[in-house]
């Protein structure tokens, strides 16, 4: 399953949920600072991002081929298909918007005022804090 479009398209959607998961958990609560102030994790964001975007929507090229991705250059003498570059622009307008909702939903019902709302509406401590 290795040449195909199916392995292609979970290979992103692996990709993708993963970065997406590791930018939406270092935004960090009160005490921590803010995942700008990150700027090697913001480097590393770019860097793969970049080669993401570059494997999901580029040329057919060598680097593809290193990755077996499906819409790449025939490696293995199958018939040569290549995933069709309005499929993989549709495929990443998904993904843009997949971040997109994970970053609205962690920033402000996770840490924002949705939780804060909640938290003053539901929340008692069970012991006395010390003043």
């Amino acid at each position: 399953m290795a040449d195909n479009h199916l392995s292609t398209l979970f290979f992103f959607t692996i990709i993708f949920q993963q970065h997406t998961t590791g930018w939406v958990f270092s935004f960090g609560s009160r005490y921590r600072q803010p995942i700008w102030r990150n700027y090697a994790l913001l480097v590393f964001f770019a860097v793969f991002g970049t080669l993401d975007v570059y494997l999901l929507l580029g040329e057919p090229s060598a680097i593809m081929d290193q990755f077996r991705i499906s819409s790449s250059t025939n490696v293995v003498g199958l018939p040569d298909i290549p995933m069709p570059l309005s499929f993989r622009i549709k495929y990443f307008a998904l993904a843009l918007s997949n971040i997109a909702t994970s970053i609205f939903f962690q920033h402000f019902v996770v840490l924002g005022p949705v939780r804060s709302y909640f938290r003053k509406k539901f929340h008692h401590d069970v012991l006395a804090m010390r003043k």
